[in-house]
């Protein structure tokens, strides 16, 4: 095969060792190699680690509910793992294509495809082992790329392609595990708030912003109320359009870098931030974060955690597909919706028709069933889950 075919590589490549010592290049890189594959989704990934356990999640094309949903419901029905696996083909630098994992026709016939897969519009598969079962320094980890039902099967092009890419991936991320191992899963941790469809804020210990998401830059833009403002030293910084809602907001993140550990308000009671121009206040949650957390590491290390929500627009995971996920009842369907909307425990009881200690029963069952702990890992699984596929 001709040298001249794989020209198109040579500056994904650069950009791949590029993204070895700048870990937050990496989503740009699956973009990359999805579009050389001219498949419409990607996932560079760790099938068996989530990024808190040093892995990685980079997807092209596929939103972070559909990723949710794969990993809480349908990891179990993933036949092209199961043959993968059960075939012995999940080998460093091996690259498979679907039909070799799977027969076309039992895809589309199991579970993960009517369930799942067909909703995504994905029916063809060519992966690549960057790290296989073996490796011991390093978690596995793989390259895949998806087409359509409608698309034709990847073929030796591609399975040639593949092959030329999956030993500089494997340099590149061999780099940034044995020397940068904290910073790739923070990059991670940040690619998945990015994907988000609410307003995400992380806040350093000045109160500075230390990441902002794309959602939450969207709603600061249009400065209707609150904006990011930049000191002479490029630090952004949280503002809001009035010196009384200013007091307000700094006091409740002064709250969270500081807590009083007898006097802390609940995560539902959010600061409520009018609009010049007359539309619906935004809300802003803000909660703490620990000082070892999955978004940063050392003294640049976020400190606080925010919520930003336009009320007017929010959107909110459908109740049958908690229920359908977690088991969630009726009834802590309506508690978690009504806490993620950024009501009070008190006022949702009270809207509801129970007791609060009702309210705080239900929402222990919540974290149960869905493995959070806090109610600001509950929210933003939620918000995750509002995202559009």
């Amino acid at each position: 095969m001709s040298a001249h075919r794989f020209d198109p590589l040579i500056p994904v490549i650069g950009r791949i060792y590029e993204a070895a010592l700048d870990p937050i290049l990496w989503s740009g890189v699956a973009t990359d190699i999805a579009d050389v594959q001219s498949a419409g989704k990607a996932l560079l990934f760790s099938p068996l680690h989530s990024p808190a356990q040093g892995g990685i999640v980079y997807p092209v094309g596929i939103s972070e509910s559909a990723l949710q949903q794969w990993a809480d419901r349908y990891v179990q029905h993933d036949v092209w793992s199961q043959a993968g696996v059960a075939k012995g083909l999940f080998s460093e630098g091996n690259v498979v294509t679907d039909e070799e994992l799977v027969p076309h026709a039992a895809l589309l016939d199991s579970v993960m495809y009517r369930e799942f897969f067909s909703r995504l519009d994905i029916a063809r598969l060519c992966t690549g082992v960057v790290f296989g079962m073996a490796s011991r320094e390093v978690p596995p980890v793989v390259m895949a790329v998806y087409r359509g039902v409608a698309e034709r099967p990847f073929g030796e092009r591609t399975r040639a392609t593949h092959r030329l890419i999956v030993p500089h991936l494997s340099r590149a991320l061999g780099i940034m595990y044995r020397l940068r191992d904290a910073e790739l899963r923070v990059a991670a941790s940040l690619a998945a708030l990015d994907r988000l469809a609410a307003g995400v804020l992380l806040i350093g210990a000045r109160r500075e912003v230390c990441f902002a998401n794309r959602a939450a830059l969207a709603m600061l833009a249009a400065e209707d109320g609150l904006r990011l403002r930049a000191d002479a030293r490029g630090s952004s910084w949280l503002a809001a359009g009035s010196p009384g809602a200013q007091r307000a907001l700094e006091a409740a993140i002064d709250q969270c870098l500081a807590p009083d550990c007898l006097d802390v308000p609940h995560f539902s009671r959010a600061l409520s931030v009018e609009r010049p121009s007359g539309r619906t206040a935004f809300t802003l949650q803000v909660s703490a974060l620990p000082e070892a957390n999955e978004f940063g590491c050392g003294p640049r290390s976020p400190r606080a955690i925010a919520f930003l929500a336009d009320p007017a627009r929010q959107a909110q995971p459908e109740a049958s597909l908690l229920s359908e996920l977690y088991g969630l009842t009726p009834a802590e369907c309506r508690l978690a919706l009504a806490v993620c909307a950024a009501e009070s425990l008190a006022t949702v009881a009270e809207r509801l028709g129970v007791s609060e200690n009702t309210a705080k029963s239900q929402l222990q069952s919540i974290y149960e069933k869905t493995g959070t702990h806090r109610q600001a890992q509950l929210v933003k699984l939620l918000l995750s889950l509002a995202s559009t596929d």
